[in-house]
């Protein structure tokens, strides 16, 4: 789930996903990580104009890229080799 999901039901009364977010969910991390293309970027931006619950998930991931700025390599392979060997041994990964 992402924070974007999260956090719109966290504010909603019936916890679910607004229609208006729905074509956004995956695209908080990819604006803070400067991956969206120019017409989604701009189309996004216009969105969290109106959106205080999209533009709160991309306040909490905005020090992201910072973060992975400082790791090398062997932090990161660390990093994702020890999460995969925790998902093996209690059989919660990926099959």
């Amino acid at each position: 789930m992402t924070r974007v999901v999260e956090l719109h039901r966290a504010d909603s009364a019936r916890g679910q996903l607004p229609n208006e977010c729905s074509d956004y969910v995956m695209w908080d991390a990819a604006y803070v990580l400067d991956s969206l293309s120019e017409d989604d970027r701009r189309e996004f931006e216009a969105h969290l104009g109106g959106c205080t619950v999209c533009r709160k998930a991309v306040v909490e991931l905005s020090d992201m890229p910072a973060l992975l700025a400082v790791l090398n390599r062997g932090e990161v392979a660390a990093i994702v080799g020890g999460s995969r060997s925790a998902e093996s041994r209690t059989g919660t990964g990926p099959t």
